[in-house]
């Protein structure tokens, strides 16, 4: 039970009272022992307890009832394809996470992303864990703010590369984009200019270099120690390949740039 209300912003103020009791563990409502001693742990004011007092409890039990059946429909809508694969079971677990759990946020995507760490808890290594995850993490950069850094400049091995925020990196020991088997799958997943989240398929050493990139190493120590990660040297065969692929990226606005020299003027 939660001693602190997370009050919703923008709500009228019972409203908001009423989506906090819907959002406790367990049911407030089942009992008048328990409803008091949800209470008794809120802040809410002496006005506020009083009036949740006067609404009868099984109206307040539906009321929340109510909200949790759109949450849960929420999660199959943000979490389709993990909804496919596990069925109804998708239902027992979103339930389950719902009263059991009871998320810590308001916001959609992060009640998605809680989600998906509970079914990883609940099934441990599953198409369908990886599945949630890699659902959440489209989600996330569709729903990622637009560069608004400094101006990038031209590549050089001695500074960082400018990402667009609209990126992210995904791992995942199932191969979620296909037949869901056991097979090692690595994924750049990126927003279009058309605001479609699309995905690049990596081998493990552009994995390794983009991870390093989106890290803020320097290209040319991003380059040198993937390469030596790799067990290969950083010669001419290798940079053609990690060219190529910075062109890619290039194409697909996902790479912006070099960031501006230390202390340059650049906006």
């Amino acid at each position: 039970m939660s001693k602190a209300p997370l009050h919703s912003a923008g709500l009228a103020p019972f409203e908001a009272l009423y989506l906090d009791l819907c959002f406790e563990k367990d049911d407030p409502c089942s009992s008048e022992a328990f409803f008091e001693a949800w209470l008794k742990h809120t802040t809410l004011s002496q006005a506020q307890k009083a009036h949740l007092r006067t609404v009868p409890r099984p109206r307040l039990a539906l009321y929340r009832s109510l909200v949790l059946d759109n949450l849960v429909e929420v999660l199959e809508a943000i979490l389709e394809k993990t909804r496919q694969c596990l069925g109804e079971d998708f239902v027992i677990y979103a339930r389950k996470f719902l009263v059991q759990k009871a998320p810590s946020s308001r916001i959609f995507r992060a009640i998605a992303n809680e989600f998906a760490v509970y079914i990883g808890q609940q099934l441990g290594p599953h198409p369908a864990t990886s599945l949630a995850h890699y659902e959440v993490r489209r989600v996330q950069v569709a729903a990622a703010a637009q560069y608004k850094g400094p101006e990038p400049t031209e590549l050089s091995p001695l500074r960082p590369l400018i990402f667009q925020p609209a990126v992210a990196l995904y791992r995942s020991r199932f191969d979620i984009i296909g037949k869901l088997e056991e097979k090692l799958t690595l994924l750049l997943l990126y927003r279009t200019a058309q605001h479609d989240v699309e995905f690049l398929s990596l081998s493990e050493g552009d994995y390794a270099l983009i991870q390093r990139l989106l890290a803020g190493e320097p290209l040319g120590s991003a380059l040198t120690d993937s390469a030596k990660a790799e067990g290969r040297e950083l010669d001419e065969s290798y940079l053609s390949e990690a060219t190529a692929l910075l062109t890619r990226l290039g194409e697909q606005e996902v790479l912006l740039g070099g960031a501006p020299e230390p202390g340059s003027n650049a906006l």
